[in-house]
């Protein structure tokens, strides 16, 4: 797979949107925990925001498994492991990610038991995973063959 086949516009603008969720969550980060608990637009834009972020990222993965021809996924858990066997991103993220989709996937579904203070320790501690994402995809990008294991 060359990068031609994939729809680098599409890309960036995933990747762009990734970017904007990034700062709108640095501003959260810097609020203190009781300043950020006291408000609950914070809340809602730190649950958002990182949803909505990883819905995205799935996106990416998605579009590159599929333009790849790497596979055939049923869900995320699948297009996870395709896009890591194929060597395209590491071990350790493939388990930032697949933790960033049950992340998702308790906010989507579970939503009146998210934990507003783990909301919190993630927007704290978690938003490099993000950035780890945006590294991994321009790497996939640049690389001439990302259907190949090196």
């Amino acid at each position: 797979m060359s990068q031609l086949e994939l729809d680098l516009e599409r890309v960036q603008q995933r990747m762009q949107f990734i970017q904007t969720n990034l700062e709108l969550l640095e501003t959260l980060r810097a609020k203190t925990e009781a300043a950020f608990l006291g408000d609950p637009i914070n809340i809602y834009a730190a649950e958002h925001a990182p949803q909505v972020s990883i819905e995205a990222v799935m996106d990416i993965f998605t579009h590159i498994v599929a333009r790849g021809r790497l596979g055939a996924p049923v869900n995320d858990r699948d297009t996870l492991e395709i896009v890591y066997r194929k060597g395209l991103i590491p071990e350790d993220h493939f388990r930032r990610y697949t933790e960033m989709s049950k992340f998702r996937n308790l906010i989507v579904h579970g939503y009146l038991d998210v934990n507003t203070r783990a909301v919190y320790e993630i927007v704290q501690n978690r938003l490099d995973d993000l950035r780890v994402f945006l590294s991994d995809v321009r790497r996939i990008v640049n690389t001439r063959d990302p259907g190949m294991t090196p």
